[in-house]
């Protein structure tokens, strides 16, 4: 009996990318009709962002090989004007490589290694190679805390459908942890997505977005060998059936790296394909001083130097937003991603309007070594003045700066709310008392959170002809409101004792004082019900 024929899943063609179209509605597409109908949708949107962000990398690879470039800036201005991407250059560029979107290809599974079980094999010198259940890739929806084992997850043996094992194995190749690997020996790096935020530029389509995000392949600017002969996106490459370490040649290598081996195990059922189990092992290694060009780098801490942008539970993300915006000069180590550079260009040449309503959409995870804290899509308004005007990113700068000294502040008053309200007679609290208190009242998270809702206000604000010092004293003062705010609710949750009208207000005067000594003009503590006078 001949063995039953392989299940066909062509990703140019199949369903299989989560759409938003601009009235609202979702619909799945394959690379080839997105492209086409770019123009008629808003955005990729997954409910996982890690996928979303390697999707986005996917169509902009295949789209700087369809259009060839751009090589220069005429050639880029020449797509922005047309009102859609070209459809035939679209599906000739597809036909030269559709047997190598064929998920499950016998000989070129899209961005997988065939017949990786018995490469691990002869890697492991005759040690089978372990499977793990496919749903185990998708990082997002796991307890991810295992060394070895990729993910803890439910139902296992339910499989997925082949457009969510893609998804699946796409968020895996780009966020994937570093440490011990599951078939592999030492310790490879995490995925090149990992370390943080991924940053793409949103326009009113979707055709906009990935011209927005299409990089001018110059020599010279701004990526360095980006575009080469040796710059070819995975499907063009020969696979590395080994686990390799080598130089990253160029943009489109980027944005196609295969960080993991990973062969998807296919079995035909009734109602389709089903993918129950997965293959891995580590895979590319990089060498060299690649920087990756959607991602934004700042130094919190000048011992460990320039690091990326990132998602930190403790610590909101616009906190750092100069990174965004702010160019780099030679003597700083910050550097914003490569799209807010190019469209600085662009204004400058007048081919993208001063007044452009744009946006910048992060995609990226939190995590603690292997373990996975949070995955996240945050949206940050983009006035094109803020990447044009030094002035104004140091106005922003400033207010950023106003917003942590009222935070610390607020820090200090909620420690001795705490403080007094745990104290009996002469004796002092323990300072793990005070410090647990501190934490239960939730004074920080609540002024962060509330400061955050206006930091889109401030932002458009500094990217229209209002005074900049203007809208850095509107900040300074939503700032104090904030502090004080966060100061009641924290004291209002210790009840209506005398010991916490007591402590209620030796905080009110504390955090009276500080703000003070922030700004001469700080009002004195609203009046509140319950407030001690």
């Amino acid at each position: 009996m001949p063995p039953p024929e392989r299940p066909r899943f062509d990703l140019t063609r199949e369903p299989w990318i989560p759409c938003e179209t601009l009235a609202g509605a979702r619909v799945e597409l394959g690379f080839e009709e997105v492209l086409a109908r770019a123009h008629e949708l808003a955005c990729i949107h997954d409910e996982s962002p890690l996928a979303t962000a390697v999707i986005y990398r996917l169509l902009l690879a295949i789209l700087h090989r369809a259009v060839d470039g751009p090589r220069s800036t005429d050639a880029w201005e020449a797509l922005w004007n047309e009102p859609r991407f070209d459809p035939a250059r679209v599906r000739a560029y597809l036909d030269r490589f559709r047997h190598r979107f064929d998920l499950f290809d016998a000989e070129r599974p899209f961005l997988q290694v065939p017949r990786l079980a018995e490469v691990l094999f002869a890697e492991r010198q005759g040690k089978e190679a372990e499977r793990t259940p496919v749903r185990r890739l998708a990082l997002e929806r796991s307890g991810y805390s295992g060394s070895v084992q990729l993910l803890e997850h439910g139902g296992d043996d339910a499989g997925l459908t082949p457009a969510e094992s893609a998804r699946a194995m796409l968020g895996f190749l780009g966020f994937g942890p570093g440490g011990r690997i599951l078939n592999d020996s030492g310790y490879p790096r995490a995925c090149p997505l990992r370390p943080g935020a991924v940053v793409l530029a949103r326009g009113t389509t979707l055709h906009r977005t990935l011209l927005l995000n299409l990089l001018i392949l110059e020599r010279d600017r701004p990526l360095p060998g980006a575009g080469g002969p040796g710059d070819l996106p995975a499907w063009e490459q020969d696979t590395a059936a080994s686990r390799t370490a080598r130089a990253v040649r160029g943009w489109l290598d980027a944005l196609t790296w295969q960080a993991r081996r990973v062969e998807l195990i296919p079995h035909a059922t009734g109602a389709g394909a089903v993918v129950r189990d997965v293959v891995t092992g580590a895979g590319l290694e990089p060498e060299g001083d690649w920087i990756e060009p959607m991602q934004a780098l700042l130094v919190r801490d000048v011992k460990r130097g320039a690091e990326p942008l990132r998602f930190d539970p403790g610590r909101s993300l616009w906190r750092d937003a100069t990174a965004l915006f702010e160019a780099a000069s030679a003597r700083e180590e910050h550097r914003r991603p490569a799209v807010c550079s190019q469209i600085a260009w662009l204004v400058e040449e007048d081919i993208l309007e001063r007044t452009a309503g744009l946006a910048l959409d992060l995609y990226g995870l939190s995590s603690s070594q292997a373990a996975i804290e949070l995955w996240r899509a945050e949206r940050v308004p983009l006035p094109v003045r803020l990447l044009t005007d030094a002035g104004r990113v140091d106005v922003l700068r400033q207010a950023l700066r106003a917003a942590h000294d009222a935070g610390s502040a607020l820090r200090s008053s909620a420690w001795r709310l705490a403080s007094a309200a745990l104290a009996s007679g002469e004796r002092s609290p323990d300072k793990k008392d005070v410090g647990a208190l501190v934490e239960r009242l939730a004074t920080e998270p609540r002024y962060w959170s509330t400061l955050g809702a206006a930091f889109d206000e401030l932002v458009r604000r500094l990217g229209t002809d209002e005074d900049a010092e203007a809208a850095l004293r509107w900040w300074k003062e939503a700032a104090r409101k904030a502090a004080w705010s966060a100061l009641d609710g924290g004291a209002s949750q210790l009840g209506t004792t005398s010991r916490a009208f007591r402590a209620r207000a030796l905080a009110e005067r504390t955090l009276g004082y500080e703000l003070a000594k922030l700004s001469p003009t700080t009002p004195s503590a609203p009046t509140q019900e319950g407030a001690s006078a």
